[in-house]
């Protein structure tokens, strides 16, 4: 049985990427006693079942890298805003509707959750009334992002950390918008402690 946090059936765990959110997203859904979700896996499923001409924006990351990697550090980050909003958004919401329905609790946790996902007052014919809630994980240091992205997959650009240091500001921000909490990735030895205190 998971230590209670909140009523919650669904609890979103988002942030830039390199911030440290899936390091998060285990030890709390452990701890909360539920299933966790990557939204990285409906990414991959998305990219599977589809074409870039079904779903062009989705595509267009891994299909024109190079002409990706010419764009402004703030069209990046508007890029992936739209990805969020226009592919992931749609999806999660059909997602969450299933959960509030059955009562099934999970944590979905990746790059593709923005704040106001937790907002929506419905999910289809299911009410949210709190049962939806959302928790960003924070690592605004650019330097700090290159460290974590080189420990996980060696080597990394410095328009990536750049861009994702860009992408938590925007979190940051939005957070406030909607009241949703905000974690600061480190010290990390007292993450899920100050998580599971947010949720509270």
């Amino acid at each position: 049985m998971g230590e209670p946090a909140s009523d919650f059936v669904v609890l979103l765990v988002g942030g830039a990427s390199g911030s440290g959110k899936t390091s998060l997203g285990q030890p709390l859904a452990r701890r909360l006693g539920v299933n966790l979700t990557e939204v990285d896996d409906i990414q991959i499923a998305l990219e599977a079942a589809t074409t870039e001409r079904d779903l062009p924006l989705l595509h267009f990351w891994r299909n024109h890298l190079d002409e990706y990697s010419t764009w402004s550090d703030d069209r990046r980050v508007a890029h992936h805003i739209r990805i969020c909003r226009e592919v992931f958004q749609p999806v999660m919401r059909a997602i969450i509707a299933d959960h509030l329905a059955t009562g099934i609790r999970v944590v979905y946790e990746g790059d593709f959750l923005l704040p106001e996902m937790a907002s929506f007052a419905t999910y289809g014919d299911e009410p949210n009334a709190g049962r939806v809630r959302a928790l960003f994980v924070s690592e605004p240091d650019e330097t700090q992002i290159a460290d974590n992205y080189r420990a996980r997959e060696g080597e990394v650009k410095p328009e990536r950390a750049r861009t994702s240091a860009l992408f938590d500001a925007f979190l940051r921000a939005e957070c406030a918008r909607y009241d949703v909490p905000v974690v600061h990735a480190r010290p990390w030895p007292s993450v899920v402690e100050r998580a599971m205190a947010a949720l509270r």
